[in-house]
C-alpha cells in the first residue's frame, strides 16, 4: 500500500458530518416538553377517573326520590373487591384486538366490576337482608368508588384514556341502565315488561364492552 493510500475507516471519519449541537439541544427540548404535556395530561385523567364517580353518586343523590344506598355496606364490600383485585390481578391479559382483548374488558374493566355490585344488592333484597327501596345504582356507585381509586393510582395499569376516562363513563351508563331496568322489574311486575327488560339487561354490558373493545 503506498504511502499516500487512505483506509477504509479513515475514509468514513473523513466523509462523516459534524454534530450539530444547536439541533441536539432543539431536540432535547422538544423531547422534554413532550413529556411534560404528557405528564400534565394523564394527571388530568387521573383526577377525572378519581373523581367521577363519587362526584356523579352525589349529584344523582341529590336529585333522586330519596331511597337508601346501603352505603356503608356498598363501601365495605368494594373496598373487599379491591383487595382481592389486587391479590389476584386481572384474570385476563387484554392482549391484541380479538377475543381475548373483549374477554379482558368485560371481566377486568367494563362489566364484570359493575355486575357483581348489582347482583349482590338484587340477591340481598331478595333474601330481604335489604329492604325493598335500597337504591340498586346508589350501592354499585358506592361499591365501585374503592376500585375508581385503585385504578387512578395503580400503576401498573395501562396509562390510556381507556382505562382513566372511557372506563368510570362506561360504569355509569351500565349503571344507570341495569338499574333502571331492575326498578321497572321490581316496581310493575308484568310479564309484558318483564320478558323485553331481561335482554336488555344482558346486552347492554356486552354493548359496553363492545366500546371498549373497538376503542
Amino acid at each position: 500500500m503506498a504511502v499516500y493510500d487512505v483506509p477504509p475507516q479513515a475514509e468514513c471519519r473523513a466523509v462523516k458530518p459534524p454534530v450539530n449541537r444547536c439541533d441536539k439541544r432543539r431536540f432535547n427540548a422538544a423531547y422534554r416538553g413532550s413529556i411534560r404535556r404528557f405528564n400534565v395530561v394523564y394527571y388530568l385523567m387521573s383526577v377525572f377517573c378519581l373523581l367521577w364517580v363519587p362526584v356523579f353518586y352525589f349529584f344523582r343523590r341529590s336529585i333522586s326520590s330519596g331511597k337508601t344506598g346501603m352505603g356503608w355496606w356498598a363501601l365495605l364490600l368494594g373496598c373487599a373487591a379491591v383487595f382481592v383485585r389486587y391479590l389476584t390481578g386481572p384474570l385476563i391479559e387484554p392482549t391484541g384486538f380479538g377475543l381475548s382483548c373483549w374477554l379482558g374488558g368485560f371481566i377486568d374493566f367494563i362489566s364484570l366490576p359493575v355486575l357483581v355490585p348489582i347482583a349482590v344488592c338484587v340477591l340481598l333484597i331478595a333474601f330481604r337482608l335489604f329492604p325493598s327501596d335500597v337504591d340498586i345504582g346508589g350501592f354499585a356507585f358506592l361499591w365501585l368508588i374503592p376500585l375508581n381509586f385503585y385504578y387512578s393510582v395503580d400503576r401498573s395499569l395501562p396509562y390510556s384514556p381507556l382505562v382513566l376516562v372511557l372506563v368510570p363513563l362506561l360504569w355509569t351508563t351500565q349503571i344507570l341502565g341495569i338499574s333502571f331496568f331492575i326498578d321497572c322489574i321490581f316496581k310493575y311486575r308484568r310479564w309484558y315488561i318483564i320478558i323485553p327488560l331481561i335482554p336488555a339487561i344482558m346486552v347492554l354490558p356486552l354493548i359496553a364492552s363492545s366500546a371498549w373493545w373497538a376503542f
